[in-house]
């Protein structure tokens, strides 16, 4: 019998604690509902549950995203079909003018439904939003979505209205080992548009001898297209300066067209010396009240020399079409096919997939890419479109077959997309729920199993105090001993 060390009493002890330990945990388990309230309760299991929880809080995210995916898909949609019965009306008048029945003066007034129908068209076009996005304007548009196969007389048609333009901001391509901005593929698409402009005025001038309405509105655009070469930072000064000095010469008949405003605003705007100079020679250019067509003439060769000259600084190695005075719209169109297959083609070297990105998966890169065509009236070719002979009346309803096409395909795709969207949600929500399952199966506590275990630690706990007190009291003896 020794009394230095209690051996029964510490070992009562030391069983004592270890059983308040397991019924302290036993009970906070119970408290929160999880068997694992602590990295020391189950490492490995602690681990996999955090990513099972980092999977499940994404995919419910990424059903939400699918939903708002579905809602602008839907506003897409519905705009889409709104265009497709403004096109439908603009057919419509379009067949009725193109009866000879009718009168100038009847023509004048379908020209005028159609151009508010027109305006209307730009107006849902651009007022078309979700969340404040644009949606219709064709910054969503894939990259081929300029490149699809049309008629030699389609391009001329877009060529001359100013609607084909290579809209890829945030794009370079390496074409036959050369780079190629989107700003330099727009211009050489200007440079093409004044080409037509100028082959077109031309032949007008061949069969009127002077101008008219129609050479007159064609001067207007080829003044547009000069100012925008000039802001263009990538054109060199002598590529627009003869635009805008062959511009103004077909613009001199000041009584027809007020190009002084639109040439002094650029006088006034451009700081660069060479091209104050251009613009300041255009404007005077338009103070002459005559022209013949011999100044005609002039100023195409000086539009098809300029257009040459822009070909060779901008698009060099990327087309093999080159121009002259006996150029042809036919050669205009071949040259515009061969930018749109050299740009399909190319390496695509910055810049991100064009169109909404829609994270749909819980992960990166688990993204789907809505893309959603331009549908202004520019893209859908409508800019321009005349009723007021029989000729101009079915050269309309030609470009509205197209538009309604456009229009029709667009639709489909957005259908297609929002099915996918609706399954990806439904998979996600069936991912979710399993995964949940199987969190759950790790972290949850099963509430039966662990009141045994409490049940029974509460016992063990009682009886180490009880424990505790009966080897306390051996030591009793030794003092009756010691008496």
């Amino acid at each position: 019998m020794v009394i230095q060390h209690n051996l029964l009493a510490i070992n009562a002890n030391r069983q004592y604690n270890i059983s308040v330990n397991k019924k302290c945990k036993s009970s906070e388990k119970l408290a929160s509902g999880y068997s694992i309230n602590r990295s020391a309760d189950d490492t490995a299991g602690l681990q996999i549950s955090e990513k099972l929880r980092s999977q499940i809080r994404g995919l419910d995210q990424a059903e939400d995203n699918a939903s708002d995916g579905i809602s602008l898909i839907q506003i897409a949609d519905g705009a889409l079909g709104e265009l497709e019965s403004v096109v439908h009306r603009i057919r419509e008048l379009a067949v009725q003018a193109a009866n000879d029945t009718n009168q100038e003066m009847d023509r004048d007034a379908i020209q005028g439904e159609v151009d508010t129908l027109i305006d209307q068209f730009d107006t849902i076009a651009y007022n078309t939003e979700f969340n404040k996005i644009t949606l219709l304007t064709g910054d969503f548009a894939a990259e081929d979505d300029n490149a699809t196969t049309v008629s030699d007389s389609e391009i001329i048609t877009g060529l001359l209205a100013g609607t084909y333009k290579s809209d890829y901001a945030t794009k370079s391509y390496v074409i036959n080992g050369n780079t190629y901005t989107a700003d330099q593929l727009n211009s050489a698409m200007v440079s093409l548009s004044n080409v037509a402009i100028a082959i077109q005025i031309g032949s007008y001038a061949s069969s009127y001898g002077s101008y008219d309405s129609q050479i007159v509105n064609l001067a207007k655009k080829s003044v547009d297209n000069a100012l925008e070469l000039a802001s263009q930072s990538t054109a060199s000064n002598s590529s627009f300066t003869g635009y805008l000095q062959s511009a103004a010469s077909k613009l001199n008949n000041s009584d027809k067209f007020g190009a002084q405003s639109d040439l002094a605003v650029a006088s006034a705007t451009i700081s660069d010396t060479t091209l104050k100079s251009a613009a300041d020679t255009a404007l005077a250019a338009t103070q002459a009240t005559t022209a013949s067509a011999a100044d005609i003439g002039t100023a195409v060769a000086n539009t098809l020399n300029d257009a040459t000259t822009l070909s060779n600084t901008l698009a060099s190695g990327l087309i093999s079409t080159t121009f002259s005075s006996t150029s042809t719209l036919t050669d205009v169109a071949t040259a515009y096919k061969e930018i749109m297959a050299a740009m399909a083609a190319a390496d695509v070297t910055a810049g991100v997939t064009p169109g909404i990105h829609l994270q749909v998966g819980a992960n990166q890169g688990q993204s789907m890419v809505v893309n959603i065509a331009n549908a202004t009236a520019s893209g859908m070719r409508l800019i321009g479109a005349k009723v007021g002979s029989y000729a101009e009346a079915n050269q309309t309803i030609t470009v509205c077959d197209y538009a309604i096409e456009r229009l029709s395909r667009n639709r489909s795709s957005l259908g297609a997309y929002q099915n996918r969207l609706e399954f990806t949600a439904s998979n996600n929500l069936n991912q979710s729920e399993n995964l949940q399952a199987s969190e759950s199966r790790i972290r949850d506590v099963d509430m039966a199993d662990e009141m045994v275990n409490y049940a029974k630690n509460n016992i063990l706990v009682q009886a180490g105090q009880s424990m505790m007190a009966q080897a306390n009291s051996t030591t009793k003896g030794i003092v009756d001993l010691l008496q």
